[in-house]
């Protein structure tokens, strides 16, 4: 919980005016000989013999936070973001009622005017924090996505500590336009926090920037050219689905509808089969053109 907990403090100091940016970062490694040797005697790694354990991961994220501003679209937001204490942690030995979760989850209700359409955990996949979370979901369901839609960062990148907040944080950024995502992080100690994101209303650079080497495609094979052009897997994994969808549907996306096309390819790269379903439950809200496009993209990652 390391990094939205540093998150609340960033927020709270810029909102009061003490610094007119902040930068929030995490960096962590589960994966050094010593963690992993006390990983395994405690008995927490995942294997054969632990079906409910962790995987050890690590990452380093640093993000910058600052005033929103008037017409700033292509930014990402905080809602908002709270933190709590567990009384009773893991730690302890006592029973967890997710106390602490629970009164995260209610501080955020108290600022966003309706529920999210995602929630990412950035938990490390022990069910004992799959039951802590079930429970505090419950209490505050009107927070929570109908039908529940839910990730776990470490699915993809193992535990990554301290840094997983960040992760979870910007894959909420990268989420579909104008998604809100829930993020949450509990540590083993009893700190949690928990935070309300919403994704920009147009695609993130560089992302955006390339949206227009789509439409100048002259076919698929030029498809190298352009990934060499990035570096992020997500982001080369965009350009190529971008591309195939210029190449062989240009007469059915107009320029206009690059936008909405872009914030579909991200959503499914980044979350894969639930975003799938999220574009299928979106389609009637989309024209003509965008609808076949969506769908050439649908039939090409089934």
């Amino acid at each position: 919980a390391a990094f939205l907990v540093a998150l609340a403090d960033a927020c709270a100091a810029v909102a009061a005016g003490r610094c007119g940016q902040a930068v929030v970062g995490g960096v962590d490694s589960r994966c050094a000989p010593e963690v992993v040797t006390e990983l395994a005697a405690d008995e927490r790694l995942l294997g054969p013999d632990n079906r409910d354990g962790l995987l050890p991961g690590e990452a380093a994220v640093f993000v910058t936070l600052e005033r929103a501003e008037r017409g700033r679209e292509r930014a990402p937001a905080v809602l908002g973001v709270a933190t709590a204490d567990e009384p009773a942690s893991f730690d302890s030995g006592d029973v967890n009622l997710s106390t602490g979760l629970s009164a995260a989850f209610a501080a955020l209700r108290a600022r966003v005017d309706r529920r999210v359409d995602l929630v990412i955990s950035a938990q490390t996949g022990e069910t004992c924090w799959a039951r802590e979370f079930s429970a505090a979901s419950l209490r505050h369901a009107p927070l929570m996505p109908e039908p529940l839609r839910t990730a776990i960062v470490a699915r993809s990148f193992g535990d990554a500590g301290a840094a997983a907040g960040g992760l979870a944080l910007v894959l909420a950024c990268l989420g579909a336009s104008g998604q809100r995502t829930l993020v949450h992080a509990s540590a083993d100690a009893g700190r949690v926090a928990a935070a309300v994101v919403v994704a920009p209303r147009r695609p993130l650079d560089p992302v955006g920037e390339r949206v227009g080497l789509w439409r100048r495609a002259p076919d698929v094979a030029a498809t190298p050219a352009v990934a060499s052009l990035v570096e992020d897997r997500v982001t080369s994994h965009l350009e190529v689905l971008g591309m195939r969808l210029a190449a062989l549907q240009r007469d059915a996306v107009r320029p206009a509808d690059d936008q909405a096309v872009a914030a579909r390819l991200r959503a499914i790269a980044v979350y894969g089969p639930p975003a799938l379903e999220c574009v299928r439950r979106r389609q009637a809200d989309l024209d003509a053109d965008v609808r076949a496009g969506a769908a050439f993209t649908l039939a090409t990652l089934r």
